[in-house]
């Protein structure tokens, strides 16, 4: 989920347009653009 919504953000969406798409709230896309720009996030292993 942190990284669709962080490539949405980086697609130039919205906070709104983003939980419209994934049905979750607001605040929850607000919470993870947060911890992505705050770095809590880590790229994924391959």
């Amino acid at each position: 989920m942190y990284y669709t919504v962080k490539t949405l953000l980086g697609q130039g969406k919205n906070i709104s347009q983003i939980a419209k798409q994934l049905g979750i709230e607001r605040k929850t896309v607000r919470k993870i653009r947060d911890k992505v720009k705050d770095s809590e996030v880590c790229p994924a292993p391959y």
